[in-house]
């Protein structure tokens, strides 16, 4: 994009059209260190992206409401595919620590783009859907889901 040749795109344009949310997505997705690009496809990626991670907290947060944290599950005890998506969480946290350490901002937001899409939204959210909708509200079951 150049000025001279008039093919910018205002951020003002940007948050009018797509939400400030966007824009702000949109800057931490690039890599500072290098020429940031931008258009119309970009931006739609990058509300994608918001979308998918948005519904993925919401969805989360929905199924919080009842939870109480009387009598924690150990780890050793829950299911093994909650074990395995709190191993995940485990090495995406070690991986973002090492990205603020880096300076790898943009990193940081793929990755949990990435995990909220592929781990979250593609495998354990759907895999959990049973228990928490199915099985009684005390279960141990559902609690172990619900803490993870």
């Amino acid at each position: 994009m150049s000025k001279s040749l008039g093919n910018v795109i205002s951020p003002q344009d940007i948050i009018k059209e797509k939400g400030s949310d966007i824009l702000r997505l949109w800057i931490a997705n690039t890599d500072y260190t290098k020429e940031m690009t931008i258009s119309d496809e970009i931006l739609t990626r990058t509300s994608e992206s918001y979308r998918r991670i948005r519904n993925t907290i919401k969805f989360l947060l929905s199924n919080i409401n009842d939870y109480t944290s009387d009598g924690q599950i150990q780890t050793e005890d829950m299911p093994l595919v909650d074990k395995w998506i709190l191993n995940e969480t485990q090495n995406l946290q070690d991986r973002v620590t090492r990205y603020y350490e880096e300076f790898k901002f943009h990193q940081i937001t793929q990755d949990i783009q990435n995990f909220c899409t592929i781990y979250l939204g593609g495998y354990y959210l759907d895999i959990i859907k049973d228990r928490l909708y199915t099985v009684k509200t005390d279960s141990m079951s559902r609690r172990s889901c619900q803490e993870t």
